[in-house]
């Protein structure tokens, strides 16, 4: 999933898509982590096991896409995709919940969160997810 980008003299150029994954279950990271870096060369992902850490590892590395889950021993998920989203409105931040996703969308569907997955769907529904995203914020290919 590399992103086409400019490099000063105006020639096209393939750039990694840095993915940060914010869970506080160690293994459910490195699984996904692990899943997303098989599938795709052109991915490099950082990770956090809480709100704050990945709040402040989102700040300062600056990823394109977060994937967050929900419930975070320290902050709600959405309370933590708002104060990124706040820093960083160019960032896509993808909501991963073990609770009934539907409900989810009913109640925080708005313009900090691209998209949400249940862990149950992750294998299924992260990849084409992921794509969309990139291709929403760069028109130019992925």
């Amino acid at each position: 999933m590399c992103r086409v980008v400019m490099d000063l003299n105006g020639k096209a150029r393939q750039k990694m898509t840095l993915i940060l994954i914010i869970d506080h279950h160690d293994e459910f990271r490195r699984t996904t982590g692990r899943f997303l870096e098989i599938q795709n060369n052109g991915v490099q992902v950082i990770e956090a096991a809480d709100a704050a850490s990945g709040i402040r590892l989102a700040l300062e590395k600056k990823p394109e896409i977060i994937l967050l889950d929900v419930e975070l021993p320290d902050m709600n998920g959405i309370e933590a995709a708002r104060q990124i989203k706040a820093g960083l409105a160019e960032t896509r931040i993808i909501v991963l919940t073990v609770f009934e996703v539907g409900r989810f969308k009913r109640l925080y569907d708005n313009k900090d969160i691209a998209d949400f997955i249940s862990k149950d769907e992750i294998y299924e529904r992260l990849l084409p997810s992921i794509r969309k995203v990139i291709s929403e914020s760069n028109p130019l290919g992925a």
